[in-house]
């Protein structure tokens, strides 16, 4: 009994810190600091790419490793205390819901794809970082195709997949990221048509 309840403490910690780390609102503050409300102007949406367009590149350079770091401590923090295995997908979970709803913006915020991103490394230092890596070089030199940021993010979930099941024995964690892959690109698409509208209106 006595087991239980210390794992789902620690679940429930993990869980906890990862949406706290994940609401962190950088890209509002930054911005704010600037006297732009990033909620208010460009896609509307909390994230590195509206900050580059709206504010700068200093600024979004910032909030890109910040959202990064998001994703990436509320692993490390998890690991930390315990949590190990496909239950790190719980973190992961948390963090982007975190990002998606801070509860310093009044649930607003971005897309969660740098924070995936993070978390992703977080939990497959070696594989994550492979995919992430190929699917970023892929994206900046194909930049030109529409929604290649989505394709690029797209690629580099299914790599993860693909290695994880060659290389990684635990195979409820992979198809765990996964899904969390194919649910952050879903919510994305909703910013992703915000973007091209803005960047039309140019």
């Amino acid at each position: 009994m006595e087991n239980f309840i210390e794992i789902i403490s620690k679940l429930s910690l993990s869980a906890i810190a990862g949406y706290l780390f994940g609401s962190i609102p950088l890209a509002y503050q930054i911005s704010k600091r600037k006297g732009i409300n990033i909620f208010k102007t460009g896609t509307g949406l909390a994230g590195a790419s509206n900050v580059l367009h709206s504010v700068g590149k200093k600024p979004a350079a910032i909030v890109f490793w910040g959202d990064f770091l998001k994703g990436f401590s509320s692993i490390l923090f998890s690991t930390m205390i315990g949590i190990q295995g496909q239950w790190l997908i719980i973190p992961a979970l948390t963090s982007i819901m975190g990002h998606w709803n801070s509860i310093f913006t009044k649930f607003k915020g971005g897309d969660g794809m740098v924070t995936l991103g993070g978390a992703t490394i977080g939990a497959f230092p070696i594989i994550g970082l492979t995919s992430i890596t190929t699917a970023s070089i892929l994206t900046l030199l194909l930049r030109v195709i529409p929604y290649m940021t989505l394709i690029g993010f797209a690629i580099g979930g299914l790599m993860l997949f693909i290695l994880n099941m060659i290389y990684f024995s635990n195979i409820n964690l992979a198809i765990g990221y996964f899904l969390l892959y194919i649910l952050v690109i879903i919510h994305a698409l909703r910013g992703h048509r915000k973007r091209i509208n803005f960047f039309e209106s140019i």
